[in-house]
């Protein structure tokens, strides 16, 4: 598998990829809404890993879950203190009773879906220009990936809008 250029031009996602993504923004989302304290980020997780699957699956490049996991949590993390506090702040919202649990639990499902959503859009973005997981270096997709994750919060606005 060659390694994968990634410049920071536009890159247009193809419709199956699209696909495959929203539906995994819109279950993490979905999962967000989980009151129960680490079952939700748990639950998000697991649907973010379900979407690398389909989108390797989708490039015929054989899935490594512990590669995945470990570039995930690499992914996510390169993101910034302040960007992870913004989901550690809504978690913690939940200890204020009613009021801040309903607040809390719909602040988490958007960060949870736009954080999805940059996710999917990384792995796209790699997969399509030749990467796999083993060539997949988080410094190289950081900038897209953080570019992604704000775009992913329209995208979760967007997705309440048409649910809600």
């Amino acid at each position: 598998m060659a390694t994968a250029t990634l410049n920071q031009t536009e890159f247009v996602t193809s419709e199956a990829s699209e696909t495959i993504i929203r539906k995994h923004v819109l279950i993490s989302m979905g999962v967000g809404l989980i009151p129960i304290p680490a079952a939700d980020m748990v639950g998000i997780t697991a649907s973010q890993l379900s979407m690398i699957k389909k989108l390797s699956e989708k490039y015929e490049i054989p899935f490594k879950k512990n590669l995945a996991k470990s570039i995930l949590t690499s992914l996510i993390s390169s993101i910034g203190v302040h960007t992870l506090a913004t989901g550690s702040v809504s978690q913690l919202m939940r200890a204020i009773p009613v009021v801040g649990g309903i607040l809390s639990t719909l602040t988490f499902s958007g960060f949870g879906g736009a954080l999805t959503y940059g996710v999917g859009k990384a792995f796209d973005k790699h997969f399509s220009e030749g990467g796999g997981f083993l060539d997949m270096r988080v410094s190289d997709l950081s900038t897209y990936f953080s570019s992604q994750f704000e775009a992913g919060k329209e995208v979760a606005k967007e997705i309440k809008k048409k649910v809600i």
